[in-house]
């Protein structure tokens, strides 16, 4: 048997370690949560409890828009998966389900995460994974201020919403203004933002009352209201305690305009609502999902060859989330990484999104400022 010399074993040698430092190197380069042929990224939200109908909306638009272009071949070869795990707007269950994620899912990135209280709590397991948070759909300022490099929202604010509301009661004198505020980090949030804008216009509010998040005390809370005999009441609530609140107080003040913010817009609080939500003013953060809009127009085709009827402001947002974290990625290219898909988060400017404007920055990680105002009519849609 003929014995190789020492340099075939060298050369042998050599391509083999060549090979093995080839097989690090690009195992070094992956990035966590993508492969050559998916982006898995994660989310946790409420699909039960107090926000079913706000989340069961919100990831209704984000599946519609990520199955279509998972159809169409992906964003740059890649397709999008997401798991989704339930919180019950339990900001405990929302730890636990990030923990999940990161850890044992592996994802990407978090997407789309629901409500004030969730994405408070998940605040430090984003820090510390270094984790990027696209679009958490609250307009809370605990996720704007100050600017987090990990964190992108792109709805406008609670702040900017409740600006829009009270500049316009300013502006037709019902300055005798009483709130209703959810019990919770969402209610005292907006309720902060009113009093600053009301300082600012040099108002004061008439009386500030807070109602349980399940709605337990929606009758006392009326009461309190009533008394007041206010020109306006604006609501800071979400679900069963907007409801709840709503069907009181029309019982004792039937003709007093009722204010609220986007946090309420989802179609089951509207239908719970029946004939007691006809005129209830409601400040919204995308455009009409009825409207002529490019990007609306789209959502409408979208949703039709999927034979969804169900049209809604929320379904719209998360559909207009997934639309634009899918263009960040195809702007970052086939080298996908956090980082760099920060960095070009940060360089999109003035990116129309279908007749909605969506900018970003390094000081300025929220993509929109929109607010408009409908009112909810006879038929428990909204109209202008």
């Amino acid at each position: 048997m003929r014995i190789p010399s020492l340099s075939k074993f060298s050369i042998v040698a050599k391509l083999i370690t060549g090979a093995l430092i080839t097989t690090l190197s690009m195992a070094a380069r992956a990035e966590v949560g993508v492969s050559e042929s998916e982006i898995l990224i994660g989310q946790t939200l409420g699909l039960t409890g107090t926000m079913a109908g706000r989340a069961g909306e919100l990831r209704e638009g984000e599946k519609l828009y990520f199955d279509y272009i998972n159809a169409h071949g992906g964003v740059n070869g890649r397709k999008i998966n997401i798991i989704v795990l339930n919180d019950n707007y339990d900001p405990k269950l929302g730890i636990a389900n990030v923990e999940q994620l990161i850890n044992t899912e592996k994802v990407f990135a978090l997407f789309d995460v629901a409500g004030t209280a969730v994405n408070s709590a998940i605040l430090p397991q984003i820090t510390q994974a270094d984790i990027p948070l696209f679009f958490p759909s609250t307009g809370a300022s605990v996720v704007r201020n100050p600017t987090n490099r990990q964190i992108f929202t792109l709805r406008a604010s609670y702040a900017q919403e409740t600006s829009k509301l009270v500049n316009y009661l300013a502006t037709v004198h019902q300055n005798k203004i009483v709130v209703v505020y959810q019990n919770s980090a969402f209610g005292k949030d907006c309720l902060a933002s009113l009093d600053k804008e009301m300082t600012r216009l040099g108002l004061k509010t008439t009386l500030a009352v807070p109602v349980e998040n399940d709605g337990s005390n929606a009758d006392q809370a009326a009461a309190k209201v009533a008394q007041a005999d206010p020109q306006a009441l604006i609501l800071f609530t979400t679900g069963k305690p907007t409801v709840d609140v709503v069907h009181s107080f029309r019982h004792v003040l039937s003709a007093t305009p009722i204010y609220t913010i986007s946090a309420m817009g989802d179609t089951s609080s509207i239908k719970d609502l029946g004939a007691d939500g006809i005129g209830v003013s409601v400040s919204s953060v995308v455009p009409s999902p009825w409207g002529f809009a490019p990007v609306v127009r789209e959502y409408q085709a979208t949703m039709a060859a999927a034979g969804n009827k169900n049209l809604s402001y929320y379904s719209l947002e998360g559909y207009l989330n997934a639309k634009v974290f899918v263009e960040a990625i195809r702007r970052t290219g086939h080298d996908l990484t956090r980082q760099k898909l920060i960095s070009t988060m940060e360089n999109i400017s003035d990116l129309d999104a279908g007749g909605f404007a969506v900018s970003f920055g390094k000081q300025n990680h929220q993509g929109s400022s929109f607010v408009d105002v409908a009112v909810i009519g006879t038929n428990g849609r909204f109209t202008r």
